[in-house]
């Protein structure tokens, strides 16, 4: 019950509302079951019971419609046509401010700026790389997400997810490499000896997802599948030819590193080493990339610079090898010209990076040790690289920074 009661919107095409049987049961079968929304004349039954029902919710009771909609003239719905109409000059409707207006003029709006949080205390912080790809592109979201735990729900798709689909890449030629090891022994396999021995390993990395994922790995997915791993692989490893001789001397390397106090969890896809004894970071990508994300002082993707700060010295590559359907190769930077056939290229900015090589380690050095720095501090404005991502699909967190709602309170 109401002191009062005011009911809206009851047009013609709104009440009673239209049936909504369920596509997947026959309709036949609803309507003798009598199942809910299948039937016009059920439709009908029920909101004239609900209509008499709200007419004594209170001794006063208005119920109205709207005279259009857009540009569509409207009707009343015939379950109030009858009802004594009124002219809504006559209702004794409140003349005095809406909530709004007593809400704002009961006292003066304070914008409370609080951009520091308490410094995170933890010396191991879950996150690893992501910590500082996300506090460089907003300290909120890296606050957000990394010690409020504040993370979306996973979307949940049908077959593997594009990350899935990557890391059975990953773990190709991690099985690959540990087996062959060198260039020497890669040079030495004609192409029916190297898709021989891709076949063997796809299948044991194949086999080792489909453990967890048995009602995605059919027989026929599984066959398509192998058969993209063993395109992607083959033409990626025979890329691999054309370089200078190395060895691989580590791969998915878990490392713990401090980080100006933070201490991550680390895994580094791949570590080659030269015969001079020079090393190179290597971080296998299946999406777009570019090494121009690497640069600045907010680098949107700032792991490789933190895998090469944490190997150290002798590191003369940071690369990305990209290995998609449209195209394989590296892409990144190098110590000097030819180390990478391809590699700096026709980029001014990889040519100066080329030139610049100490410089460059250094900065971004520097650039990881500030960003861990920061974290630690607790810095978290709400301050995005990119701020017309915040509203896409690219950060989920804008209800909570409420970022739109700043420019009302400047």
């Amino acid at each position: 019950q109401f002191d009062a009661l005011w009911v809206m919107g009851l047009h013609d095409g709104a009440w009673p509302a239209s049936p909504r049987p369920n596509p997947f049961i026959p309709l036949s079968l609803q309507r003798r079951l009598g199942m809910p929304h299948a039937d016009q004349t059920q439709e009908l039954a029920n909101a004239s019971l609900i209509t008499q029902r709200l007419q004594k919710m209170a001794a006063e009771v208005v119920m109205s419609f709207p005279a259009k909609q857009g540009e569509e003239h409207l009707r009343v719905s015939p379950l109030i046509s009858d009802l004594p109409r009124i002219n809504k000059n006559a209702l004794e409707l409140w003349q005095g401010p809406s909530w709004r207006e007593v809400v704002q003029q009961s006292g003066q709006l304070c914008v409370l700026v609080n951009d520091i949080a308490p410094p995170c205390e933890q010396t191991l912080v879950s996150g690893g790389s992501g910590i500082f790809r996300t506090q460089s592109l907003c300290p909120f979201r890296a606050f957000a997400e990394y010690r409020l735990g504040g993370r979306p729900l996973q979307t949940l798709q049908i077959g593997l997810d594009p990350m899935q689909r990557g890391s059975l890449l990953h773990r190709v030629l991690e099985l690959f490499w540990r087996d062959v090891k060198d260039q020497q022994t890669l040079n030495a396999m004609s192409d029916d000896q190297l898709n021989d021995r891709l076949a063997s390993v796809i299948k044991t990395a194949v086999s080792e997802m489909a453990d967890s994922n048995p009602k995605t790995f059919t027989r026929r997915f599984t066959r398509i599948e192998s058969l993209r791993l063993q395109s992607l692989a083959f033409e990626w490893l025979v890329n691999e030819k054309g370089r200078a001789p190395f060895t691989v001397q580590s791969l998915e390397q878990k490392r713990e590193a401090d980080i100006n106090g933070i201490r991550v969890h680390l895994m580094i896809d791949r570590v080659d080493e030269l015969a001079d004894g020079r090393r190179l970071v290597i971080d296998y990508k299946t999406g777009k990339v570019s090494p121009a994300q690497w640069f600045g002082e907010r680098p949107e993707e700032p792991q490789l610079p933190l895998y090469s700060a944490v190997e150290g010295e002798n590191v003369c590559a940071v690369l990305f090898g990209q290995i998609r359907a449209d195209g394989t190769g590296f892409n990144g930077v190098v110590e000097e010209d030819g180390l990478i056939p391809g590699l700096p290229g026709r980029s001014r900015q990889l040519k100066e990076a080329m030139e610049q090589w100490p410089a460059v380690l250094q900065e971004w050095d520097a650039t990881v040790k500030r960003l861990a720095a920061d974290f630690k501090a607790g810095r978290a404005e709400v301050d995005p690289k990119k701020p017309a991502t915040c509203t896409s699909s690219f950060c989920e967190l804008s209800a909570l920074c409420r970022i739109d709602e700043w420019d009302e309170l400047v």
